[in-house]
């Protein structure tokens, strides 16, 4: 079966990503669903567009079944981030559009530096954040995102590589 996409060589543009430099970012929700690691652990995948640059970042949160404060206290930070109130947190839909700001690190994921969430800001911890603006940044680059990264949570709540 052949492709009949119209395909527009000259449209083509390489992809000239850089990498997302580690340190505090605002970012807001553009999605957020349910998943499922590998080994059944369930868990939220929250999709983030970053303040003044075309990245985008995932931030996946697990639940621990063996530590379940540990569950809390993240979904506590991330609520207290985003300012999402007690009545909007079991409908993720309304999620989407709301602002916080995360701590991004850099880690190996089949050998290549990603950057990605290492945790959500508290609130009290965001002054010096810029607010969010629609307006373009002067500095624009592109995050190197992976398909299927997984967060570094594993299922004990200890940081480590990936929860499946």
């Amino acid at each position: 079966m052949a492709l009949n996409w119209n395909y527009d060589a000259t449209a083509y543009k390489a992809n000239n990503s850089e990498l997302l430099a580690e340190g505090k970012y605002r970012v807001r929700i553009i999605n957020a669903s349910e998943t499922e690691a590998r080994n059944g652990t369930s868990g939220l995948e929250i999709s983030l567009e970053v303040n003044g640059h075309s990245n985008k970042l995932r931030h996946f949160i697990w639940y621990n079944y063996d530590y379940q404060a540990r569950t809390n206290q993240l979904l506590g930070e991330f609520f207290d981030s985003f300012g999402i109130a007690s009545e909007e947190q079991s409908n993720i839909e309304q999620w989407k559009g709301k602002t916080g700001a995360v701590h991004v690190v850099h880690d190996e994921y089949k050998g290549r530096t990603i950057a990605m969430v290492s945790f959500c800001l508290k609130r009290e911890y965001q002054n010096g954040i810029p607010e969010w603006s629609d307006k373009p940044s002067s500095i624009q680059t592109n995050a190197r995102t992976v398909e299927d990264f997984k967060s570094p949570i594993n299922q004990s709540g200890a940081f480590g590589r990936f929860p499946f």
